[in-house]
């Protein structure tokens, strides 16, 4: 069981975001309010209306914020937009807003998972959202996104980050001496890599001095998507190290 609520002021300011999509993007959006979203996994919870209570203690200042919720959803969004972390990527509100809530009652029992929610009076077409989230509000490799005009929809549609490991055998990268196409698969397996990481992995494994050491060893000559994605891993931005 889920349960899904938005966070925010009572009297909305313009995201900070605006001002640079307005003049440095010159996208024309009049107005574009932030608030913060959040998903429980409440299965263990044993007084719901308690919990709720809970959230109202922990997650607003009532002077200030209003909660929604499936019991009190606000219909004045013209268009919303719920931007969360896809599974397996670290959460730090959500470990935050875990220890909060067990300051108060140590024992509970709950999983959480965070966002941004994006609003707006205005009805903006599926593709502004689109470029709205791919190009400025959200990380496309880390972050995903749901938009509807109706806050009560994103509340019923939500469903908590699981992350789904998949039994396969390791795939051969057969065009990695096409830039292009490892320029494409940077984007579809999130490696991350820049340009000059990919030319420097093509470069290694296309040397016909190490083609050689690996058939001697008993690997195949061409690389898998694993020692690729250990390659991204081990250059990541929390690494940093170059091992060619």
């Amino acid at each position: 069981m889920f349960y899904k609520i938005f966070v925010i002021d009572k009297n909305p300011k313009l995201a900070p975001e605006l001002n640079t999509l307005r003049h440095g993007q010159g996208l024309k959006i009049k107005s574009l309010h932030k608030g913060k979203s959040y998903l429980f996994d409440i299965e263990k919870v044993k007084d719901f209306e308690q919990f709720k209570s809970l959230c109202k203690t922990v997650l607003i200042d009532e002077g200030f914020e209003i909660l929604i919720d499936e019991d009190n959803p606000h219909q004045d969004f013209k268009t919303s937009i719920d931007i969360t972390f896809k599974a397996g990527v670290q959460d730090n509100r959500a470990h935050s807003t875990l220890d909060a809530f067990r300051i108060l009652v140590p024992d509970l029992e709950i999983k959480v998972a965070t966002g941004d929610l994006y609003f707006s009076n205005e009805e903006l077409s599926a593709k502004t959202i689109e470029n709205l989230c791919s190009n400025f509000l959200m990380n496309p490799l880390l972050q995903t996104y749901n938009s509807s005009s109706d806050l009560a929809s994103l509340i019923k549609s939500a469903r908590f980050p699981h992350v789904v490991l998949d039994k396969r055998k390791a795939q051969l990268i057969e065009s990695i001496d096409d830039l292009e196409n490892l320029k494409k698969l940077n984007i579809s397996q999130c490696w991350a890599l820049n340009t000059e990481e990919l030319k420097a992995i093509q470069n290694h494994f296309l040397d016909p001095k190490t083609q050689e050491s690996r058939l001697n060893r008993g690997l195949s000559l061409l690389p898998t998507d694993v020692e690729i994605e250990i390659l991204a891993q081990t250059w990541s931005e929390h690494c940093k190290h170059k091992i060619f």
